[in-house]
């Protein structure tokens, strides 16, 4: 399953859940400049499961136009220029929001 990518309006953050190696993970970067917030192992065996709550409160922006290595942008601290600025385009077209 490709990774879904959302936000969360009340903390101003960008989140990437997917499914890998039979576990699934939430890596957070802050929407204002992309920097990296926290990762969190998921405790089911897809994130679905895993992160519910969190999906029910929050705006699917789906999938990105390429798939960004989000392990260098975590070694980076930050997500590349491209991505997020796709990820605020797709918020902005998607939700109406503009950050």
């Amino acid at each position: 399953m490709a990774p879904d990518w959302r936000y969360f309006e009340g903390d101003g953050n960008f989140a990437v859940y997917a499914d890998a190696n039979g576990g699934s993970s939430r890596r957070r970067f802050r929407a204002s400049d992309g920097a990296f917030v926290d990762e969190t192992p998921g405790d089911g065996p897809d994130y679905v499961q895993a992160f519910k709550s969190d999906l029910k409160r929050s705006v699917r922006l789906g999938e990105l136009t390429r798939r960004p290595n989000l392990q260098d942008a975590v070694h980076a601290g930050r997500l590349p220029g491209d991505v997020l600025g796709e990820l605020k385009t797709l918020l902005r077209s998607i939700a109406g929001i503009t950050l």
